[in-house]
């Protein structure tokens, strides 16, 4: 069975806008409270948790596109997992992400 594959039809500046529309969107602006929340209202605490996240956002970012460019399969992170760690990881992280992970996101 031949695996389907993707058509390269997005430059550059239209994946950077839908990076930037889906990940980071507009949930850091609702989420100040909670983190202001969390560290007792300290500003400085709350500001370095958000450069925390960020720095650990724009390395999962890198590791996506270097593994995107690097093989072109059209099922993304499952396809991913299967070739770096193996099959029975990418089943069961398949399955993780159909029972738990979308529909608690959904949710």
């Amino acid at each position: 069975m031949d695996t389907p594959q993707l058509k390269k039809k997005y430059g550059l500046f239209t994946a950077i806008a839908m990076v930037v529309g889906v990940v980071a969107g507009s949930g850091v602006f609702f989420k100040a409270e909670a983190v202001l929340d969390a560290t007792g209202g300290d500003v400085r605490s709350g500001i370095a948790a958000w450069l925390i996240v960020g720095l650990v956002m724009i390395i999962c970012t890198n590791t996506f596109s270097r593994l995107a460019s690097r093989y072109d399969r059209a099922y993304g992170l499952v396809d991913f997992a299967q070739i770096e760690v193996g099959r029975p990881y990418s089943y069961c992280l398949g399955w993780f992400m159909a029972t738990l992970y979308y529909p608690s996101l959904t949710a």
